[in-house]
């Protein structure tokens, strides 16, 4: 799996705001659980705090990330080709994946950051339209996984 090294790289929840406190909290509040999960499911990985580069995660939670993906039959890996890009994170795509998280709390945490700087600034419409498409991913994703059983 040549890209397990960009998702982590790229996933939301790996990175985490320095300031403001408002939102270094909320961050905390809703990410915080799901990596517990994932740290006590799988392997734990790296996070970084404001602005750095790259997380590299460790050997572990990569291996994690691959052998769950192997364990997806067709069908269900068809259904999270965009689920990660949408939710933001690989793991929340799990949470959904699994029936442990529905389609609405999955945005709302995939769009916490967004949803802070539109209550600080006010809406943009180019914005809301872009998050109501996500939303819309996430939660046609979600009902395929119900149609497949998952």
């Amino acid at each position: 799996m040549g890209g397990d090294r960009q998702i982590c790289r790229e996933d939301l929840v790996c990175y985490r705001a320095a300031s403001p406190p408002e939102l270094v909290r909320r961050q905390h509040a809703v990410w915080q659980p799901l990596v517990e999960w994932v740290a006590s499911a799988m392997a734990r990985g790296s996070r970084c705090d404001g602005r750095c580069p790259a997380v590299r995660q460790p050997a572990a939670a990569l291996d994690s990330i691959r052998h769950a993906v192997e364990s997806y039959d067709d069908w269900a890996l068809a259904a999270s080709t965009w689920r990660p890009a949408a939710c933001g994170s690989v793991w929340w795509h799990w949470r959904l994946a699994e029936g442990r998280l529905d389609a609405a709390h999955a945005f709302a945490a995939a769009q916490l950051e967004e949803s802070f700087e539109i209550e600080q600034w006010g809406e943009d419409a180019e914005q809301m339209q872009h998050r109501a498409l996500l939303a819309d991913d996430i939660a046609a994703a979600r009902h395929f996984l119900t149609l497949l059983g998952a």
